[in-house]
């Protein structure tokens, strides 16, 4: 059922920077959806039946061990989409993802985005884009939890989250945030203590709310801006981004 609040396709990056006539064509495959927070998007080695294009949820890709422990490889919002990987040929999920902030995705049927992806060249391209630096935000993932401090590791998460979601504030859990940081519970409660007493955030009762956003990004480590330049790159944010000023594959 649609959502009367739901924002518009054009709060996705991916969606706004297609021309008029493939969001068109894209329009009538594109169906909304909520997503709850915890809810499960993926399961590892199942196909996918479908892609989404988040507006307002916050999804997490986690690879899980044999030991049930796991930790988070990337997290993707309103900047890309869930499923990009069936452009390079695998329709099967390497990792699990869940739901980590709740709210508003548009969904389409995984045949429609194949379909699409023949139609529309700018669409192709922007997927293509995507997958490069999903890559690439991986990577730097993989060396932020191994050489970073958790303190920084989890202002990483914190800001990187903070960018998808439409407002200061958004549920999270000890519990969540230990697994997406591959941390124990008590590690993540004096890191968010430690932040919180400097006046970087609010926490209670599981609702983070972001107080000093510049202190934030002042005290993390590279790895942020690294990533957002990365995006900013190859997906650029802004509306009306000319193709000269575009950085192509």
């Amino acid at each position: 059922m649609a959502m009367p609040t739901h924002p518009p396709l054009q709060a996705n990056r991916m969606l706004r920077l297609l021309p008029e006539g493939e969001l068109t064509a894209l329009k009538t495959d594109l169906h909304d959806i909520m997503w709850g927070q915890g809810e499960t998007v993926y399961e590892i080695d199942a196909p996918a039946e479908h892609v989404y294009f988040p507006v307002g949820a916050v999804s997490s890709t986690i690879i899980m061990m044999e030991n049930g422990t796991g930790v988070e490889t990337n997290t993707t919002g309103r900047e890309g989409m869930l499923g990009a990987n069936a452009a390079l040929g695998s329709d099967a999920m390497t990792a699990k993802v869940i739901c980590q902030v709740a709210g508003p995705v548009y969904c389409m049927r995984l045949a429609a985005f194949k379909d699409h992806l023949h139609r529309q060249p700018v669409f192709r391209d922007l997927v293509s884009r995507f997958n490069v630096t999903l890559l690439q935000v991986v990577s730097q993932t993989a060396a932020c939890n191994r050489l970073h401090h958790i303190n920084q590791r989890l202002i990483r998460w914190l800001l990187m989250t903070h960018d998808r979601v439409f407002n200061g504030s958004f549920k999270l859990t000890h519990e969540f945030i230990s697994l997406m940081l591959g941390v124990n519970r008590p590690t993540v409660t004096i890191a968010a203590a430690a932040l919180q007493q400097a006046g970087f955030i609010k926490y209670h009762r599981g609702l983070v709310t972001i107080l000093d956003r510049k202190k934030l990004e002042e005290t993390c480590c590279e790895c942020y801006s690294i990533v957002k330049r990365q995006f900013e790159a190859l997906l650029p944010n802004g509306v009306d981004v000319p193709p000269e000023k575009r950085v192509w594959l």
